[in-house]
């Protein structure tokens, strides 16, 4: 793993999280793993294929997480609509 981290990104995104620009999300918790796990650098090889398994989970969580997101939102639209027809 080969990788040189941007920095600035990291602190950029820091900066808004604290100032309280950015709300804390569970795709932002994801992004900032996504960035950690960029920066280690594995002393062997062992710890490489963790890093990378991790990355590989990493990614499979976020889709899940994504999914999850979708569904929810589909499903506050049904209680929306469900409401409205309850008031009338």
């Amino acid at each position: 793993m080969d990788k040189i981290m941007d920095y600035s990104k990291l602190n950029d995104m820091a900066r808004r999280f604290l100032s309280g620009q950015e709300d804390a999300t569970v795709r932002n918790y994801f992004e900032k793993i996504r960035l950690v796990l960029e920066t280690l650098s594995p002393k062997s090889p062992k710890d490489e294929r963790k890093i990378k398994e991790a990355s590989t989970c990493l990614k499979e969580v976020m889709k899940k997480s994504r999914r999850m997101e979708e569904e929810i939102n589909i499903l506050k639209r049904r209680i929306n609509i469900l409401e409205e027809d309850n008031e009338h």
